[in-house]
């Protein structure tokens, strides 16, 4: 019975078997497929991957690139904001300049008035003089007036006489002085003669010749063979000398410093020109300006003062140390006063003052304006500094106009390279102005086309480009107050 059991249970258990099998085997088809269908997920994200991350370096190259722009753009920033600091500190320093040179004016404009009011009172009252002799000179009658105008035209001729032959044999220094005390002569007897014709007395034949300045050196024509030339003007402790290219030098008297406003190392135009006598005169036109900071003298504003044993001595008014005597010369021919104001000069090395100016005391109004209007450029010596070292090494300045020889001790102390044109043919240096630092034109000496040839090149090379105020020492204060505008390229 056993036996049947069993058998009558396996097909039950069979059965059992195939069931589960079954299922199995749907549950490993079921997994089989979704096996499948995940790797194939998986696969399309790893692609989705593979191109998240090409577009993530794409978008880094795209970072890094608009980074090294960005460093860029903020660099030329950074120049653009140096540059228009720098062109605003040069408009605000050229502003400045040009509300002192008008304070300058109007100071020169009011002194102007006060002279030109001052000379009409004094015409006034010298008319008011001349009037007055006029009536006591008619009420003496015309014989006592003619007598009197005789005896004052012979005194005069001694006179006269003597001075010319002064001036035959005087020092060059000394000569304009004799021609003006000459040429006062002359002037008061034409003035005699004046009066004697308009009281209506004739003028004796013996005396028509004595208003002719025959003896007068007067300048003749240059001649035709003999041109004019360009020189340097030197400075002495009294007038100076002029040293042209030919190597020919002549004097140049204190009095001609002051008429033509000469300063040291000034470039001038000389002009010779025959006098009846065979000497050879210049006139002298100033085409640069020198700079008397540079001069081998030192000038003081002072007072004359007759010390003990009659020794006459210039004194400074800021300083009453700085005390030198006075040269022979000039007590011989100035004649000063104790206590005349003065203007005077000392040679580095020398002992003894030598009179630029003499104010007398009763012109002591007149001469405190001139003191004003005065420029002391040589008080500036006086605290003398040491020459700054050289801060434009390795920089190239391009000047048009003027002469090469004008500029070249100027940018040789800041330590440059000078490339210089006239001007005539401005393309031989562009080729150069392009690589410069700086451009400078003297526009008195520069025709249009070269300066508007250069302009070009330095805007487009953002090349600063400055004009010369006619003188050296106007070059001198550009190149050292816009030092760090011409060396910007040095420091990029």
């Amino acid at each position: 019975m056993e036996e049947k059991a069993s058998e009558a249970k396996s097909p039950e258990n069979d059965r059992s078997n195939d069931e589960k099998q079954s299922v199995i085997e749907q549950k490993l088809k079921n997994e089989f497929a979704l096996r499948q269908t995940k790797e194939k997920e998986a696969q399309q994200l790893r692609k989705e991957l593979g191109a998240q991350t090409k577009k993530l370096e794409q978008f880094e190259k795209e970072k890094q690139q608009l980074a090294a722009e960005l460093l860029i753009l903020k660099e030329e920033a950074l120049k653009q904001k140096a540059e228009a600091e720098a062109y605003r500190n040069q408009l605000e320093a050229r502003l400045n300049r040009m509300k002192q040179e008008k304070n300058d004016l109007q100071d020169l404009v009011k002194e102007t008035e006060l002279k030109v009011q001052e000379m009409k009172a004094n015409a006034v009252k010298a008319a008011h003089e001349v009037e007055q002799w006029k009536q006591r000179h008619e009420k003496k009658g015309p014989g006592n007036t003619q007598e009197l105008i005789a005896l004052l035209l012979k005194s005069l001729l001694p006179e006269s006489d003597k001075l010319y032959h002064e001036l035959r044999q005087a020092n060059p220094e000394n000569a304009s002085v004799l021609r003006a005390q000459i040429r006062k002569i002359f002037d008061l007897i034409d003035l005699l003669e004046q009066f004697r014709q308009e009281t209506g007395q004739a003028q004796p034949k013996d005396l028509v010749q004595v208003s002719e300045p025959s003896f007068e050196p007067v300048p003749s024509e240059p001649e035709a063979s003999r041109q004019s030339c360009v020189g340097t003007f030197y400075r002495r402790d009294h007038g100076g000398y002029v040293v042209m290219e030919d190597g020919k030098s002549f004097n140049v008297t204190e009095s001609m410093v002051h008429q033509h406003g000469l300063e040291h190392e000034a470039e001038v135009q000389c002009s010779p020109g025959k006098q009846q006598n065979g000497m050879t005169l210049y006139e002298i036109e100033l085409l640069l300006q020198g700079d008397d900071t540079y001069a081998p003298i030192r000038q003081f504003d002072g007072y004359v003062e007759l010390g003990n044993y009659f020794t006459w001595y210039c004194v400074d008014i800021n300083n009453a140390q700085n005390r030198y005597p006075l040269h022979r010369r000039d007590i011989e021919i100035q004649q000063p006063n104790d206590g005349d104001p003065c203007l005077f000069n000392v040679a580095d090395e020398g002992r003894f003052a030598r009179l630029s100016r003499l104010y007398r005391k009763t012109k002591q109004s007149a001469a405190e304006q001139e003191f004003k209007a005065y420029k002391p450029s040589l008080l500036r010596r006086q605290a003398e500094k040491p020459k700054p070292d050289p801060f434009l090494e390795n920089c190239k300045i391009v000047i048009v106009g003027g002469l090469r020889k004008w500029f070249e001790g100027v940018v040789a102390e800041t330590g440059a390279t000078l490339i210089h044109d006239s001007g005539d043919a401005p393309e031989r240096i562009h080729a150069d102005l392009s690589k410069a630092d700086a451009l400078f034109f003297l526009l008195t000496a520069t025709s249009h086309r070269a300066t508007w040839s250069c302009v070009e090149i330095a805007k487009q090379k953002q090349i600063p480009h400055f004009v010369i105020q006619g003188s050296k020492s106007n070059l001198r204060m550009l190149l050292w107050e816009n030092r760090e505008l011409i060396t910007r390229k040095q420091k990029i």
